[in-house]
């Protein structure tokens, strides 16, 4: 039996770790931009990270309480609580645009770093590193804003988004989608 040289080795160490990280982000670093994105972005904040099978499938990191002012009505969230909501939305944004700029770049450079003709280990694990600690960057402010959020709904808006969610999970991709964030919470939407 053959030992494997170390360039092999370190070829095949590398291209794991690309996999594993393709397979946490829901779809390839090196995907075209409006492929999965989440409101004009690829992963990140856009992100829709964590593989097929999981609960949060198509679900990154990202700026949840835009989703939940679009879901308004839905909610029957107080003046009050749309006010809280948007406050909590804009300040994620001028948080975490920066990071999520920085992300959406160094998964373009990393596409580009493994797969030209000679790969640069030195450059690709140096890019990887940097994803991983925007992506961690993001999924804490993204959990701690959902914090925030679920803080402010009564139990009966809790419920009802949950059964949204269930609701939303069982239904097909067409015009069954029963979560209105996906919809807006506009009033041409809700004559439908």
């Amino acid at each position: 039996m053959s030992t494997p040289n170390k360039k092999t080795f370190r070829v095949s160490a590398l291209m794991g770790t690309v996999a594993t990280l393709c397979f946490l982000t829901g779809h390839p670093a090196w995907a075209a931009p409006d492929m999965g994105a989440h409101h004009g972005q690829s992963m990140g904040h856009s992100g829709h990270g964590m593989g097929h099978g999981n609960q949060m499938q198509g679900y990154g990191p990202h700026n949840a309480a835009d989703h939940f002012l679009k879901m308004g009505s839905h909610l029957k969230l107080s003046a009050e609580q749309n006010k809280q909501l948007t406050t909590l939305r804009d300040s994620y944004i001028e948080k975490n645009a920066l990071a999520e700029e920085q992300l959406n770049a160094a998964q373009s450079d990393i596409g580009k770093t493994l797969f030209g003709d000679e790969v640069d280990l030195t450059a690709a694990n140096a890019l990887l590193d940097k994803i991983g600690k925007l992506e961690s960057q993001l999924w804490r402010a993204f959990a701690q804003q959902l914090h925030d959020i679920k803080a402010l709904l009564t139990p009966e808006q809790k419920k009802a988004l949950n059964a949204m969610r269930k609701s939303h999970h069982g239904a097909t991709s067409d015009t069954t989608d029963a979560m209105p964030m996906h919809h807006g919470d506009h009033a041409a939407n809700a004559e439908k």
